[in-house]
């Protein structure tokens, strides 16, 4: 029975650990697992619980190039006619950044997962999760961590003995806030759409 969502930062610095992955229970929102400072060789896939457990993984990276070269995907260009800024899957800065998210989700699919793209900057500003008077505060702050996981609790998450841990490490933070998209998407929550092209690509609606 799937009683999981899995949610993973995934870094784009092998030098700095900056991969984080987090576990929520669908059934109460609670953060039953959290690793951090991960490398990115270190093959996450042995980190997660059975797939039968799983309803998702949900990933912060591109998991498609944009069709017919170019820079942006589609859905990227309707973001950013939202005003929302993202990274172009297609520039050559990010090549390596997007190799390895899709290497990962064709991974996980072959043994049995289902993997989603997220973004958790959207995240927060279509649930309002560290926003201050439409301001998003900033997460390598302790003044933004802090209303990040206040927000996070209010709608309910868990957080429990690692909710000391997510006051100073951005990048785990993100991995939970990865996790409830999610965990909203498993649920079929009319709070999310799917602008997704080869793969879903879950967001919140916009606020």
């Amino acid at each position: 029975m799937h009683q999981l969502v899995v949610g993973i930062d995934l870094g784009s610095s092998r030098r700095r650990r900056s991969t984080a992955l987090s576990i929520l229970d669908i059934r109460d929102k609670s953060l039953v697992a959290l690793h951090s400072r991960i490398s990115r060789a270190d093959g996450l896939h042995e980190l997660l619980p059975p797939t039968e457990e799983v309803a998702t993984v949900a990933i912060d990276c591109p998991l498609s190039r944009p069709q017919g070269g170019g820079v942006w995907r589609a859905c990227e260009e309707s973001l950013h006619s939202e005003g929302m800024s993202v990274f172009p899957s297609g520039a050559p800065w990010t090549r390596d950044w997007v190799d390895l998210g899709i290497a990962l989700a064709d991974r996980l699919t072959t043994l049995g997962y289902l993997p989603i793209e997220v973004y958790p900057y959207a995240s927060r500003l279509g649930l309002g999760i560290g926003i201050d008077d439409k301001r998003t505060l900033d997460k390598h702050t302790p003044e933004g961590r802090t209303a990040i996981l206040a927000d996070l609790e209010r709608l309910g998450v868990a957080l429990g003995q690692n909710r000391e841990m997510l006051t100073r490490d951005h990048d785990a933070l993100d991995s939970v806030i990865c996790a409830y998209t999610g965990l909203l998407w498993a649920n079929k929550s009319d709070l999310i759409r799917d602008i997704g092209e080869s793969r879903p690509f879950a967001l919140p609606r916009p606020p």
